[in-house]
């Protein structure tokens, strides 16, 4: 359970910051602390609990290749609520795909109707094996019912 006046904490390998009144930046924090995410020219697939309910504000998508210079090689991104993993069980739905990006820095802005209650997502991306994606997301924490 989280404390009302925690400022930070880590989901899995995901570390949250409270930035702003109800704001949090959740980065990547997987092993060894790294900040990104290793591509493998398959899919690779990190699960993100996002533990109350929240709006979605942004999302962020900084590419790399493996000394961290930018890097336009073709990038896949989707964030997705998998069946099985939300309730009703058979429930799913894709949030964001994006598919054949060639830029180094991808920002979507979202906000009003993309309210969700706490749900666990699929962080699915898919790029050059030698490549480090860099995900942020700003989302919001609503109110008590």
């Amino acid at each position: 359970m989280i404390k009302l006046s925690q400022r930070y904490f880590t989901e899995g390998a995901w570390y949250f910051d409270l930035v702003g009144k109800n704001i949090w930046k959740i980065s990547y924090k997987g092993a060894s602390n790294i900040n990104y995410i290793a591509m493998t020219a398959a899919d690779v697939t990190t699960e993100l609990h996002i533990p109350w309910a929240h709006r979605w504000n942004s999302t962020h998508f900084r590419h790399a290749d493996s000394s961290n210079d930018n890097s336009t090689d073709q990038l896949d991104i989707v964030i997705q609520r998998t069946e099985g993993k939300n309730q009703p069980a058979q429930f799913a739905e894709d949030l964001l795909r994006i598919d054949n990006f060639t830029g180094v820095i991808r920002t979507d802005l979202w906000g009003e109707m993309f309210e969700r209650e706490a749900s666990v997502y699929d962080i699915i991306l898919n790029s050059t094996s030698t490549d480090r994606i860099y995900p942020v997301f700003y989302v919001q924490k609503l109110g008590e019912i």
